[in-house]
């Protein structure tokens, strides 16, 4: 990791917070994942500016309103602030469109990685996304991202899944906090 790079991608559902098969479609429902915290007070002392990528296709589906979306994502911002007050979750990044065969996750999640480093001068070739699905890791390898793939969430099958496709991640760590870790401390 460059020491100039401050910038780290991070998907929110299995990385951040509980996955709700279901979808999180009111605030609560957040359920923050043990640690996730923590992280994001070890990336403020790094002087790492976090960006939540989320890709929510229940907006465009219908089943939820991009006002709920911001009330999850600031209820998120509650409860890690209920543990370090002034911590900076940084900005989230959304895109609402639906998955499907037109619009992969995988592409929609590129997308907005592009729209990121375009927007906000985000160098992605020096920059990781921490994900815990297969999309994620495609998305990353489809900019130029290094990636980090974590075991909570859905990465635990994931971890399963691409050692049979021979996808490699860069890292493959056990959550968000150990993640950050090992990326910025070479732990």
């Amino acid at each position: 990791m460059s020491k100039t790079d401050r910038s780290i991608l991070l998907d929110r559902d299995g990385v951040i917070t509980a996955v709700n098969p279901d979808g999180v479609k009111k605030p609560e429902e957040v359920l923050v994942l043990p640690f996730s915290a923590q992280a994001f007070y070890e990336l403020a002392q790094y002087k790492v500016k976090p960006y939540v990528i989320v890709h929510e296709p229940l907006v465009g589906e219908g089943k939820m309103t991009e006002a709920e979306l911001k009330a999850v994502h600031a209820r998120l911002v509650e409860i890690v602030r209920q543990e370090f007050e002034e911590i900076d979750l940084g900005e989230f990044v959304t895109a609402t469109l639906p998955d499907g065969p037109a619009t992969p996750s995988a592409k929609i999640k590129a997308g907005l990685l592009r729209k990121l480093a375009r927007d906000r001068g985000v160098n992605l070739a020096e920059t990781y996304y921490i994900g815990d699905e297969e999309s994620d890791m495609d998305a990353a390898q489809e900019v130029g991202c290094k990636f980090c793939l974590v075991r909570s969430g859905r990465g635990f099958r994931t971890v399963k899944r691409v050692a049979v496709t021979g996808k490699t991640p860069d890292l493959i760590c056990r959550d968000l906090l150990s993640a950050v870790i090992k990326i910025y401390k070479g732990g």
